[in-house]
């Protein structure tokens, strides 16, 4: 199996899993881990009950786009979350739909859409608590995971 090499950056730091070894202050980077569950991971952040995204995460999506499309055999998982306000059910339809949102913007800027798997996680893998607002924000999230190539 050989992994890519990345351009690692990060969004925001504190939700962010990336291999600590492949990481360069935001420079290309290869990974010589062949154990990596994945090869780059970002997330981006929502309001409450909403799904759009937001204006300041575009340059770090077309980044990743233009990632993506230097390297055609690797898959991409999203995951999306919520914090724990609101019902279950609404929770995992929002978590979802997050996840889609940002599946839907790598396929419409020419990511085939076989590489992309989308989840929703509602409220059940928080990345910080839920008792304050800024711990909520935290969890308001969609991760993105470029898999290794499992050639």
């Amino acid at each position: 199996m050989k992994l890519a090499c990345v351009i690692a950056f990060q969004i925001c730091f504190s939700f962010i899993f990336f291999n600590h070894a492949a990481y360069a202050g935001g420079s290309s980077a290869s990974l010589k881990n062949e154990n990596a569950f994945s090869v780059f991971a970002s997330a981006v952040f929502f309001d409450t009950g909403k799904v759009e995204i937001k204006p300041e995460y575009e340059t770090a999506l077309r980044k990743l786009v233009s990632l993506l499309l230097s390297y055609p055999e690797n898959k991409v998982l999203i995951i999306g979350h919520t914090d724990s306000s609101g019902e279950e059910k609404l929770n995992k339809n929002l978590s979802f739909a997050r996840a889609k949102v940002i599946a839907d913007y790598f396929v419409s800027n020419g990511i085939n859409k076989t590489r992309i798997n989308a989840a929703g996680y509602s409220s059940k893998e928080p990345a910080s608590h839920n008792k304050t607002e800024d711990g909520k924000k935290r969890n308001r999230r969609a991760e993105i995971m470029i898999l290794k190539n499992e050639k």
